[in-house]
């Protein structure tokens, strides 16, 4: 990945670069290990360390970019910790605790560039959250173009809905865009000027000497807001409803 002032720019490194990146690294055994080595002035010991030096720097600078917003791989498995304020059913009173939250991947799939997962416990379920809430099943996808997600009712409908995003069928929310930058405001045709109703990126945490990307969903009743580090995924959410006593905060502790 590169971060480019406040635009953060992914490298998804396709078939074709990862096969060119093989044949470079292969060309340089070989070249390592040929006596035949052109008379320049320089030792011919010097000049095969030195090629051998940059063949491994740019092999390390390809793989070390080659890494995911989000990673998606079966089993990551991500612990929250944090606090919930709500209002007891039927009632006017209010009840706050400290929870914890889990999200895992269940599944994932990558074809032709896209990777499509079944991820149970998304942090979005937490909305409205009270001591009954139970992790629901969401699919996570994403491209070269962004990140996308869209909520199912049960876990068959979720592995139906992960074929539907490979094959681009289904109808994703849009949450992130690449590049990242700051102001985007996803998700809605007519931004407004008030940026509410979209999936708006503020900037950077604040605080953080990582690349944390704040990025909040506003609407008049209540608001979301995720910070999404590339590489980790998501490491702090909070829901806030204006009205009826909800709130929540978690924070990605391992």
């Amino acid at each position: 990945m590169s971060i480019i002032g406040d635009t953060f720019v992914p490298h998804l490194i396709s078939v074709k670069e990862q096969s060119n990146s093989a044949q470079i690294v292969n060309v340089g055994a070989t070249l390592c290990t040929s006596s035949k080595v052109p008379n320049t002035g320089i030792r011919s010991g010097t000049t095969i360390f030195l090629l051998a030096a940059l063949i491994l720097a740019a092999a390390q600078s390809v793989f070390a970019q080659s890494q995911d917003i989000v990673p998606l791989k079966a089993g990551s498995i991500w612990k929250y910790r944090g606090r919930a304020c709500w209002t007891i059913a039927d009632s006017t009173r209010t009840k706050c605790s400290n929870i914890r939250w889990e999200m895992r991947v269940l599944q994932s799939v990558t074809e032709n560039g896209k990777t499509a997962a079944l991820v149970a416990g998304f942090p979005l379920d937490l909305a409205w959250y009270d001591p009954t809430t139970k992790p629901g099943y969401t699919v996570v996808s994403e491209d070269s173009q962004g990140l996308y997600f869209k909520s199912a009712t049960s876990k068959a409908q979720a592995k139906t809905m992960v074929t539907q995003a490979l094959a681009g069928k289904a109808p994703f929310q849009q949450i992130v865009r690449f590049p990242i930058r700051v102001g985007d405001c996803i998700g809605d045709a007519s931004p407004r000027p008030d940026k509410r109703y979209c999936w708006y990126v503020r900037g950077r945490s604040k605080g953080s000497a990582r690349a944390d990307w704040e990025i909040a969903y506003e609407t008049v009743p209540d608001v979301t807001i995720l910070s999404l580090v590339p590489g980790v995924g998501f490491t702090r959410y909070t829901y806030r409803h204006r009205g009826t006593v909800s709130s929540v905060t978690v924070h990605l502790v391992e």
